[in-house]
């Protein structure tokens, strides 16, 4: 893990078409070759939290971080109208934070830091999550077009779980993905249904609060 904090120069923003040499590389989301081993990762995530400054949710509003995906696949053209909803049906309780794609690291590392809740379409923005708090970060709501990631053909059977594979070995205690009835993940933007993101993100809140209203298990 990183020896200091994120405006440290060990932080480099990665450039394309550029040769980088590293003595360790995190790969962080699974991949045909593997899955992340559930042990090791939390082993990590927990040394990764202590080399940030985090704010403990008792000192500030939670927070519903919404990623903009920003390119020519997997963008979603009413974004804004998703953004709207978020405010109006959780702004008095939660902050609504924007990551838009273009981000330097050191910009978008403080958003993370500080998220309860991840929405945003499926992509590799999705794996900063590791760059939350395993305290507070309580699930992830992930998007994806109707034509899937793998193979190119319609259904559930095709969408890449990669992230929700990462989040599950990490015990994240949400993780849950929502397939539309558009669009088509290798080229151009899909429409996101804002009333079932809503729904299912309000779903997500009033389940993690009924189990955080479970008696602590005796030791």
């Amino acid at each position: 893990p990183p020896q200091q904090q994120s405006n440290s120069p060990l932080w480099q923003n990665y450039q394309r078409r550029q040769l980088y040499f590293v003595p360790w590389l995190l790969v962080p989301t699974g991949s045909p070759c593997g899955q992340l081993s559930p042990k090791r990762g939390k082993r990590f995530w927990k040394q990764l939290n202590q080399r940030f400054s985090y704010v403990p949710p008792e000192q500030r509003k939670p927070t519903i971080l919404i990623q903009k995906r920003l390119g020519k696949k997997r963008t979603v053209s009413n974004h804004d109208d998703l953004v709207h909803a978020l405010h109006e049906t959780f702004g008095a309780d939660y902050d609504i934070v924007q990551h838009v794609a273009n981000a330097t690291l050191t910009e978008y590392e403080p958003m993370y830091a500080q998220a309860t809740y991840i929405v945003g379409p499926h992509g590799a923005n999705m794996a900063n999550l590791w760059f939350s708090h395993k305290s507070y970060l309580q699930g992830i709501l992930e998007y994806h077009p109707a034509v899937g990631n793998h193979n190119g053909g319609p259904g559930e059977g095709e969408v890449n779980l990669c992230h929700q594979h990462t989040a599950a070995a990490l015990g994240i205690p949400q993780h849950r993905y929502l397939i539309m009835d558009n669009g088509d993940a290798n080229v151009g933007s899909f429409v996101v249904n804002v009333s079932q993101v809503v729904d299912t993100l309000q779903d997500m809140i009033a389940t993690q609060q009924q189990q955080d209203q479970k008696p602590a298990k005796r030791q």
